[in-house]
């Protein structure tokens, strides 16, 4: 047995096409196509996870901010510290009723 060279290969391309076919093993142009559209469509996915995470975000921050406004001891403290007005507890008057002279969490 004798080393194969570069020029072997360039001189008997005949005789190398007929020992291991004349097809390619991968139809190229359908691979080019489908890979064309397969990176659109994953252009397409991105476009589409990114519109769903930017609402994603913004129905967080919403939540966030009704949990907030529901966080009775924060909104307490946030009104003396900051000596709010007192109509800054209005988000909370429905939390509670008066039993008598005692004031009742519902």
């Amino acid at each position: 047995m004798t080393e194969v060279k570069i020029e072997n290969i360039v001189e008997n391309y005949d005789a190398v096409l007929e020992l291991v076919g004349q097809e390619s093993f991968v139809n190229w142009e359908a691979f080019t196509k489908s890979s064309t559209g397969l990176t659109k469509q994953m252009e397409e996915l991105t476009k589409q996870l990114s519109i769903f995470r930017d609402v994603q975000q913004r129905r967080f921050i919403s939540t966030m901010k009704q949990l907030k406004s529901n966080d009775i001891p924060d909104l307490i403290k946030t009104v003396k510290a900051k000596k709010l007005p007192k109509e800054a507890l209005k988000s909370i008057l429905s939390r509670f009723t008066y039993d008598g002279e005692k004031l009742q969490l519902v």
